[in-house]
């Protein structure tokens, strides 16, 4: 099993592109590797895809050459394609998400039949793109979604999870999309429905440190008493000042 971040820095703000500088991308990196490692993971399956030098504490990033240059968003998808092709987590499940999601639990990989699985926000039915799953063979799904990305440039969508909503929906291939318990998603977002739907133990919980008044949101949705004393030990070390 592998646990897969992608980040490129574009020449672009499009979805969600040039939010963060290099030092403080570099802090979630950081703060993602730490967080792992006390976790279980070893460095090796740690898997962070970039456009640029990175390394921190036994894992370096796998240089990226399938860079989407018009959306930061799809950059997921793009980078996720990429590190099959490069052979670098062929063959394994794994789990790709955002570098502000962040694992809670060891990690128990969801059972599902198909290719790639995900969490629906419950205020609707679309997913939260910034955590999913993949199973092994998932390669042929993941080049139907980067196609479809790339064929549709000029579609006036807010995110990648417009367009994995219709996927999901329509395309031939729908039966290989899977949506699986919230556990492993929660997140700010329709959070009454993501933490009131998810079974125990929690595994995973997207937000971001170094936003203004976090704790304090977190604490009014109550998701923080998710994060446990060795979390925000990490936490601390890497986002306070």
């Amino acid at each position: 099993m592998k646990n897969v971040i992608v980040y490129n820095q574009l020449g672009t703000k499009h979805h969600g592109a040039s939010r963060w500088d290099m030092e403080g991308l570099f802090r979630y990196l950081r703060a993602q590797i730490d967080n792992s490692l006390r976790l279980g993971w070893k460095a090796d399956d740690i898997v962070v895809g970039t456009n640029f030098e990175f390394e921190y504490n036994g894992v370096t990033a796998h240089r990226l050459t399938r860079v989407c240059e018009w959306s930061g968003f799809h950059n997921f998808w793009y980078g996720a394609l990429d590190l099959l092709d490069q052979g670098v987590i062929q063959n394994h499940h794994f789990w790709l998400h955002d570098h502000d999601s962040w694992q809670l639990s060891p990690l128990e990989f969801p059972g599902f039949k198909g290719d790639i699985a995900g969490v629906e926000y419950g205020g609707t039915s679309e997913w939260n793109c910034g955590s999913v799953y993949f199973n092994p063979g998932c390669k042929e799904t993941l080049q139907y979604i980067v196609d479809t990305l790339e064929h549709n440039k000029e579609a006036d969508v807010s995110s990648d999870e417009v367009i994995i909503g219709f996927l999901r929906r329509y395309a031939p291939n729908r039966d290989r999309f899977v949506s699986i318990n919230s556990r492993w998603n929660i997140g700010l977002t329709h959070s009454e429905y993501r933490l009131g739907g998810a079974t125990k133990p929690y595994q995973v919980l997207s937000f971001k440190p170094d936003e203004s008044g976090i704790y304090a949101r977190l604490n009014q949705k109550n998701l923080l008493y998710l994060i446990d004393p060795e979390f925000q030990t990490i936490l601390d070390k890497h986002f306070i000042k």
